[in-house]
């Protein structure tokens, strides 16, 4: 289940910094020694998702077998929308990991692919659910 790893951080606003967000995604890749590529940041609000970096990292840059890395949970999108979203990385083959919901931190490695497939299916499944709530 090799990939490549991205991370993805967003503000609502331009006052807003964008610093932790971003050093909590550099910091988990440097302590898993994950090879971060690049970390894709908007200052925009959640309330949907046409927002160019956002849009450009999910129809140009992820690739099935990467893995999206995300500080919490709710800066991907609103709930709604998010929903939406964590299907279409499902059904790409995409790994979407929130550093604020330790499940999904899981380290496949050592687990044999169509395994770790399947683990990975089971928590994406109870991610999408948990947006139905």
């Amino acid at each position: 289940m090799a990939g490549r790893y991205y991370g993805y951080n967003r503000v609502s606003t331009k006052e807003q910094n964008l610093d932790r967000g971003t050093k909590n995604i550099e910091d988990y890749c440097a302590t898993h020694e994950l090879p971060l590529v690049k970390v894709f940041e908007d200052k925009q609000s959640g309330r949907n998702f046409e927002r160019i970096r956002y849009t450009v990292m999910k129809e140009d840059v992820l690739q099935p077998g990467d893995t999206l890395i995300v500080s919490e949970y709710d800066r991907l999108g609103r709930a709604s929308e998010t929903k939406q979203e964590l299907e279409y990385y499902r059904q790409h083959d995409i790994r979407v990991i929130f550093l604020d919901i330790p499940t999904t931190q899981m380290n496949f490695s050592e687990i044999p692919d169509e395994m770790a497939r399947m683990v990975m299916s089971c928590i994406n499944e109870m991610l999408i659910s948990f947006y139905d709530l």
